[in-house]
């Protein structure tokens, strides 16, 4: 069961009535945005780097910790968590796939 207290960080309540949440982006992007930084912060302390280059930038973090958190989320809300750390969303789905070669025996 989710707290009134932790639906407050992604939404806010009518002031008429407590059962009320109204989603509220900006709470959710910052929200967002630590759970981001939690992510990055752990693989960091557990010397965990995305792919084989041991020495990325904080750019590069960002980024793949951005990807972790927006398998959980809606696409136009992941382009918003993008945006809010300066980083260009890429959408691997509009890349052709590389071409097969024929491989004669």
């Amino acid at each position: 069961m989710i707290s009134d207290e932790d639906l407050l960080k992604v939404g806010d309540t009518k002031p008429s009535s407590d059962k009320i949440i109204k989603f509220n982006k900006i709470k959710t992007l910052n929200w967002l945005n630590d759970k981001v930084e939690k992510v990055k912060n752990a693989m960091k302390k557990s010397n965990i780097t995305p792919g084989f280059n041991s020495s990325l930038s904080e750019a590069d973090y960002n980024r793949y910790c951005c990807g972790i958190v927006g398998d959980y989320i809606n696409s136009a809300l992941l382009s918003d968590l993008y945006d809010q750390f300066g980083l260009e969303m890429i959408n691997y789905e509009d890349e052709k796939p590389a071409k097969k070669l024929k491989v004669e025996y």
